[in-house]
């Protein structure tokens, strides 16, 4: 119904942990129900357990630790993270989120500059989904559930897309090692969509042209004497086979420094150069 909010790509998923995240949370929310003025002493250990598993990111519904061992690897945690914000406060957090949101923010200008808006909604629904996000998508689902036509706009792909960078920006404070592998990960599942869609451009042009129920392919002229959307009539054409073959291009030119060991490594020696050169005035 609501082109963009749910995208389907083959890309691997992982099955088991989405089982165990579903019944570690089903576990906790159906506790927080149960929880009333007489039970709640008797429960709160077990709220306490699920919150410190939250904590250790550990959703494990038949964790061996003991409550008082969990008790001790979250205080460890929270020490050795103190510890670290020492050390990140001497650096700009998110420096490498904000160096992919630039990018990404003329990526996809480049896309809706050419009138390809529901593909840039297409993409950003992807990333978001792909970093723990969809919640967000659904937020905006909620707000605007009565106007069909704000999902196939550039309003909802700009609205999408603030989304997605509030998103990205809750990892900024986790440390050097996390962003890295978030935006690594992102920058290949990016790509891995894009060459994939410009590999499987000829299969879904036959998909469309072929009559399933006389198992022909159609004349251009029967196609487009029928009802499609714009966005399927512009699939067509060979404007757009060249488009999918440019963003290919575009997003590897984009992305060069972001896969560059020496050019990461620089950004942060020079970001403590400067702060350093700052606090010695």
């Amino acid at each position: 119904m609501f082109k963009g909010l749910f995208v389907r790509i083959k890309l691997p998923v992982f099955r088991g942990m989405e089982g165990v995240l579903f019944m570690f949370y089903k576990s906790l929310k159906d506790l927080i129900k149960n929880l009333n003025s007489e039970n709640v002493e008797k429960l709160k250990p077990q709220l306490n357990r699920y919150v410190n598993q939250l904590i250790l990111s550990i959703y494990d519904t038949n964790l061996e630790l003991s409550d008082l061992d969990l008790e001790s690897l979250c205080e460890t945690l929270l020490h050795k993270d103190e510890f670290r914000e020492e050390f990140r406060d001497k650096l700009q957090k998110g420096l490498l989120i904000d160096k992919f949101i630039h990018i990404y923010d003329l990526f996809i200008n480049e896309i809706t500059k050419e009138r390809y808006v529901f593909d840039g909604i297409e993409l950003t629904t992807l990333c978001l989904r792909s970093i723990g996000g969809i919640a967000r998508g659904l937020k905006l689902l909620k707000l605007n559930k009565h106007k069909e036509e704000y999902f196939h706009s550039l309003q909802y792909l700009k609205d999408l897309n603030a989304e997605f960078y509030a998103h990205l920006r809750q990892y900024a404070g986790k440390g050097i090692i996390e962003e890295h592998f978030l935006i690594t990960g992102l920058i290949h599942t990016i790509r891995f969509y894009l060459e994939e869609n410009c590999q499987e451009h000829g299969r879904k042009i036959l998909a469309l042209l072929t009559d399933r129920k006389d198992k022909r392919l159609k004349t251009l002229e029967e196609f487009n004497n029928e009802l499609h959307t714009a966005e399927i009539k512009c699939m067509l054409t060979r404007e757009y086979a060249i488009e999918l073959q440019r963003r290919l291009y575009l997003w590897d030119k984009l992305t060069i420094d972001l896969k560059n060991h020496y050019y990461l490594e620089n950004l942060y020696l020079d970001d403590l150069e400067r702060t350093a050169s700052e606090i010695n005035g």
